[in-house]
Order: C-alpha cells, then sequence, then structure tokens
C-alpha cells in the first residue's frame, strides 16, 4: 500500500506542477500575455522604454522608446554594449540622421521633434540565448536598465 500511495503522490505533484505550466504559459512566460511585456524609464523620467521580457533566439522583437520634454536640435539614443553583443539591429524607425560607436555602445542621433515627444522603434533580433542585461540612455539622466531571458 505504501508504493501505491507514493506513486498517488507523484502523480499529484505532476498534475499540479503541469497546471502552473499551463497557467505561466497562458500569463505569457513563453509568448504574448501580460508578464511578456515590462516597460521602465530612464532620464530621469523624460525616456520610458517598452519591450519584451522573453524572446526566442532569432526571432525578431521590438523595443519602443518615448522620449519626452525634446527640446534639442537632435537627441542621441545609446544602446549599451552588452545590448549590442546580444541583439542584432535590424531596423530603426525613425531613420536615425547618424549612427556611431562609442566606449560605452552605439549611439543614434536622431533630428529634433520640435518640442515634442520623440517615439522611436528598435526592431532588434536576439543572438544570444539567455539572461540579458542591458542599458538604454540618453545624454542626461540615469539610463534605463533592461532585463530579458531569450529562449534557445
Amino acid at each position: 500500500m505504501d508504493v501505491q500511495r507514493t506513486t498517488w503522490w507523484v502523480q499529484r505533484c505532476g498534475w499540479v506542477a503541469l497546471g502552473l505550466l499551463v497557467i505561466a504559459a497562458a500569463l505569457g512566460l513563453f509568448s504574448e500575455g501580460p508578464l511578456s511585456t515590462a516597460s521602465t524609464t530612464g532620464a530621469a523620467g523624460r525616456m520610458e522604454v517598452s519591450y519584451d521580457r522573453f524572446g526566442r533566439n532569432g526571432a525578431a522583437t521590438r523595443i519602443s522608446i518615448t522620449v519626452r520634454d525634446n527640446d534639442a536640435q537632435e537627441l542621441a539614443i545609446t544602446l549599451s554594449k552588452p545590448m549590442m553583443d546580444a541583439f542584432a539591429v535590424e531596423t530603426v524607425h525613425p531613420t536615425p540622421r547618424e549612427e556611431r560607436s562609442t566606449p560605452e555602445g552605439t549611439e543614434f542621433v536622431f533630428a529634433s521633434t520640435g518640442g515634442g515627444p520623440l517615439r522611436v522603434y528598435f526592431d532588434v533580433r536576439p543572438e544570444l540565448s539567455g539572461l540579458i542585461r542591458s542599458e538604454i540612455s540618453l545624454p542626461y539622466g540615469p539610463p534605463a536598465r533592461l532585463t530579458q531571458f531569450t529562449y534557445p
């Protein structure tokens, strides 16, 4: 009888684990859902970054950046070196006026929007699997810190 009770206990644990996995998948652990998207701020709240928390190696994803109170002639957005090592930038909307490599990463320079918010979209493709910690920064204020997990 002890073997049968142990078997039932293991079976129930398996059902609970399977149920938790289904719930996590429905919430977006492996695809779209509330757990899959994240946003963070940088530059003392003037920059907001929205991104997918989970991705797949080789599958494109989008990073959206909104910069408020942009009154400069041009705006430079820097993607950190760890981000540039982990992702290939496929497209940038709007097209940057200039791109340059810096010791901190790659800087994308955009024309001013005349004081209104600037929205920039980076379509990127992960090239590494695992946990990726990176930063997006403006010339002023603290950077926005991103934490993403890329499935193989």
